[in-house]
């Protein structure tokens, strides 16, 4: 359902371009926010409640809230520097890898000291946590997204003369 779900926001998207509606910075933040706010909500929502099919409910919200995802930061490399993309890749997927790791360590972190994986205050901080990443990554993320590359605005991060400069 989520693929079928994300290939329909992509054409979505596109028709939205298209038509003016919203510009390509416009689409991404739009998306954006919708993903993280949709997602957080859905596990805050995931925090209060116990039963089996209201928890598949939200894990199923999050599940459609997360292909709004593509859109929203469908920004690559190539769009944050157009001649350090090397640099920006490494460190990028350096952060990227080093959150991936944090989440299980916080989770048991998380569980261990609210009382193990079958309290069920434990499950519910748990959530609670996850639900402020996607928060902070709305209110974080989102109001700095951009569509220009920072090299072409500023200069390039390591000094190399840019298109503008003078040589």
């Amino acid at each position: 359902f989520a693929t079928v779900l994300g290939f329909l926001v992509a054409k979505e998207t596109r028709r939205l371009q298209q038509t003016g509606a919203l510009t390509t910075l416009g689409v991404r933040r739009t998306f954006a926010s919708l993903s993280f706010a949709g997602q957080g909500l859905a596990l805050l929502a995931m925090s209060a409640l116990s039963t089996p099919l209201a928890v598949t409910c939200c894990l199923t919200t999050i599940q459609i809230f997360s292909t709004m995802q593509g859109p929203g930061f469908h920004a690559n490399y190539l769009d944050i520097t157009t001649h350090n993309s090397g640099l920006v890749t490494g460190i990028g997927d350096s952060f990227a890898t080093f959150s991936a790791g944090c989440a299980p360590l916080l989770a048991s972190w998380i569980l261990g000291a609210k009382g193990g994986v079958a309290a069920v205050d434990a499950w519910s901080s748990l959530f609670v946590a996850f639900a402020s990443t996607n928060l902070i990554g709305l209110f974080l993320y989102v109001p700095f997204l951009s569509i220009s590359p920072v090299d072409e605005r500023r200069g390039s991060i390591l000094g190399e003369k840019g298109a503008d400069d003078d040589c």
